[in-house]
Protein backbone atom coordinates (compact mmCIF):
# COMPACT_ATOMS: atom_id res chain seq x y z
CA UNK A 1 0.00 0.00 0.00
CA UNK A 2 2.84 2.19 0.01
CA UNK A 3 4.83 3.69 -2.54
CA UNK A 4 8.19 2.10 -3.06
CA UNK A 5 9.81 5.65 -2.22
CA UNK A 6 7.96 5.59 1.30
CA UNK A 7 9.34 2.31 2.11
CA UNK A 8 13.18 3.92 1.63
CA UNK A 9 13.23 7.30 1.74
CA UNK A 10 10.59 7.13 4.99
CA UNK A 11 11.78 3.82 6.70
CA UNK A 12 10.39 5.23 10.38
CA UNK A 13 6.95 5.56 8.71
CA UNK A 14 7.34 2.60 7.00
CA UNK A 15 8.31 0.36 9.69
CA UNK A 16 5.91 2.14 12.21
CA UNK A 17 3.15 0.72 10.20
CA UNK A 18 4.30 -2.17 9.55
CA UNK A 19 5.20 -3.10 13.36
CA UNK A 20 0.91 -2.76 14.12
CA UNK A 21 0.30 -4.89 11.34
CA UNK A 22 1.02 -8.46 13.87
CA UNK A 23 -1.59 -6.67 16.16
CA UNK A 24 -4.39 -7.63 13.60
CA UNK A 25 -5.72 -10.69 14.00
CA UNK A 26 -6.03 -13.44 10.65
CA UNK A 27 -10.22 -12.97 11.02
CA UNK A 28 -10.16 -9.21 11.33
CA UNK A 29 -8.17 -9.04 7.91
CA UNK A 30 -10.53 -11.71 6.30
CA UNK A 31 -13.51 -9.48 7.73
CA UNK A 32 -11.89 -6.68 6.24
CA UNK A 33 -11.12 -7.61 2.55
CA UNK A 34 -14.62 -9.69 2.52
CA UNK A 35 -16.27 -6.60 3.61
CA UNK A 36 -14.43 -4.50 0.79
CA UNK A 37 -15.46 -7.28 -1.83
CA UNK A 38 -18.67 -6.65 -1.12
CA UNK A 39 -19.26 -2.96 -0.67
CA UNK A 40 -22.25 -1.63 -2.77
CA UNK A 41 -21.02 -0.10 -5.78
CA UNK A 42 -21.84 3.68 -5.13
CA UNK A 43 -20.45 5.17 -9.11
CA UNK A 44 -25.14 6.09 -9.16
CA UNK A 45 -23.75 8.65 -6.50
CA UNK A 46 -20.84 10.03 -7.98
CA UNK A 47 -23.35 10.65 -11.10
CA UNK A 48 -25.75 12.41 -9.66
CA UNK A 49 -23.80 14.31 -6.87
CA UNK A 50 -24.51 18.31 -7.72
CA UNK A 51 -21.57 19.44 -5.51
CA UNK A 52 -17.87 19.69 -6.25
CA UNK A 53 -16.07 16.26 -5.23
CA UNK A 54 -12.27 16.51 -4.00
CA UNK A 55 -10.35 13.46 -5.68
CA UNK A 56 -6.63 12.74 -4.05
CA UNK A 57 -4.69 9.80 -5.57
CA UNK A 58 -1.02 8.88 -4.92
CA UNK A 59 0.58 8.70 -8.07
CA UNK A 60 2.51 5.62 -6.90
CA UNK A 61 -0.64 3.51 -6.12
CA UNK A 62 0.21 0.43 -6.89
CA UNK A 63 -3.47 -1.03 -5.78
CA UNK A 64 -5.62 0.99 -7.73
CA UNK A 65 -3.85 2.30 -10.63
CA UNK A 66 -3.88 6.24 -11.61
CA UNK A 67 -5.30 5.47 -15.01
CA UNK A 68 -8.91 3.77 -13.38
CA UNK A 69 -8.61 6.28 -10.63
CA UNK A 70 -8.73 9.53 -13.19
CA UNK A 71 -11.39 7.86 -15.38
CA UNK A 72 -13.96 7.58 -11.70
CA UNK A 73 -12.78 11.52 -11.30
CA UNK A 74 -14.51 12.16 -15.12
CA UNK A 75 -17.93 10.57 -13.38
CA UNK A 76 -19.55 13.66 -10.86
CA UNK A 77 -20.35 17.00 -12.98
CA UNK A 78 -17.81 18.79 -11.12
CA UNK A 79 -14.67 17.51 -9.40
CA UNK A 80 -10.87 18.51 -8.36
CA UNK A 81 -8.46 16.15 -8.90
CA UNK A 82 -4.94 16.65 -6.59
CA UNK A 83 -2.54 13.46 -7.63
CA UNK A 84 0.51 13.30 -4.60
CA UNK A 85 3.14 12.49 -6.36
CA UNK A 86 5.74 10.34 -3.32
CA UNK A 87 2.19 8.51 -2.29
CA UNK A 88 0.90 5.26 -3.05
CA UNK A 89 -2.69 4.27 -1.78
CA UNK A 90 -1.95 5.69 1.56
CA UNK A 91 -1.54 9.46 0.54
CA UNK A 92 -2.91 10.77 4.12
CA UNK A 93 0.14 8.82 5.60
CA UNK A 94 2.62 9.13 3.28
CA UNK A 95 2.16 12.64 2.37
CA UNK A 96 -0.16 14.43 5.01
CA UNK A 97 1.00 18.24 4.65
CA UNK A 98 0.39 17.93 0.69
CA UNK A 99 -2.77 15.90 1.16
CA UNK A 100 -4.24 18.68 3.88
CA UNK A 101 -3.48 21.02 1.35
CA UNK A 102 -4.98 19.67 -1.42
CA UNK A 103 -8.07 19.75 1.00
CA UNK A 104 -7.58 22.89 2.14
CA UNK A 105 -7.62 24.59 -0.69
CA UNK A 106 -10.11 22.52 -2.46
CA UNK A 107 -12.73 24.40 0.40
CA UNK A 108 -11.41 27.49 0.29
CA UNK A 109 -12.09 27.13 -3.55
CA UNK A 110 -15.75 26.14 -3.47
Amino acid sequence: MFAAITQTDNKELYEHFMSHLPEMSKEAVISYYEAMMQRPDRVEVLRKIKVPVLFVYGKQDEIIPLNKTIEQASIPSISSVNILKKSGHLGMIEEPEAANKAIEDFLSDI
